[in-house]
């Protein structure tokens, strides 16, 4: 069985992966515009992201901006693929 903390990516592993900074991740977590929850582990309380609904967002939205905003329907180039 998996451990669940190495199913979920850190703040700076999610950003990349989408394709955009940690601070707008941060700012759209934040606001409550992202389309999957953010999770708060530890006394610092970090923010996590799972895998499986990084995967699922990038393969309904393949934008990068507004998560809201599919019109931009585009990829920032050399944005990281999950393994899958």
């Amino acid at each position: 069985m998996h451990n669940a903390v190495n199913l979920m990516l850190n703040i700076s592993q999610a950003a990349k992966i989408i394709g955009v900074h940690p601070n707008t991740l941060r700012a759209w977590g934040d606001s409550g515009i992202l389309p999957f929850p953010v999770y708060y582990v530890g006394p610092r309380r970090d923010r996590r992201y799972r895998i499986e609904d990084i995967k699922r967002y990038l393969e309904t939205c393949e934008c990068v901006g507004n998560p809201r905003d599919t019109s931009r329907n585009r990829r920032k180039k050399g944005a990281t693929e999950i393994a899958g």
